[in-house]
């Protein structure tokens, strides 16, 4: 597994965000990142959105995050448990240059200034 606390850079070299940062593993075309804060996490899908969006290439990539707050267990370098399955659902519905966080990381930013939300609500049913 890589740790980091760096991660890419981004068009205004902000490190910040990336701090407490690992990656746990590849998933098809994606990653399963882990952060030590909910708004360390949003803050980081921030500055992601912001680098392919200051991009001036053809083909844009357009990135979608899914953002889920919680305790994950972590066996041989991969994130694994409820949380991890929750966050590829909360993923799955997002489109293209979209951030969408559940509830508990809504909860956990709370107020903050520097975050903007929509009420957009879609909620997962459990298989």
């Amino acid at each position: 597994m890589e740790q980091g606390c760096e991660g890419p850079p981004d068009p205004d070299h902000n490190r910040e965000p990336w701090r407490g940062w690992s990656i746990g593993q590849d998933i098809g075309d994606g990653t399963l990142s882990a952060f030590s804060s909910a708004s360390g996490a949003l803050k980081a899908a921030l500055s992601i959105h912001r680098t392919f969006a200051a991009q001036d290439t053809d083909p844009r990539l357009r990135v979608r995050i899914g953002i889920h707050t919680g305790d994950v267990v972590q066996s041989g370098g991969e994130f694994l448990g409820g949380v991890v399955n929750k966050t590829a659902r909360v993923a799955a519905t997002t489109t293209p240059d979209e951030i969408r966080v559940s509830k508990a990381t809504r909860v956990m930013v709370g107020t903050a200034p520097e975050f903007a939300f929509t009420d957009l609500v879609h909620r997962l049913k459990w298989c």
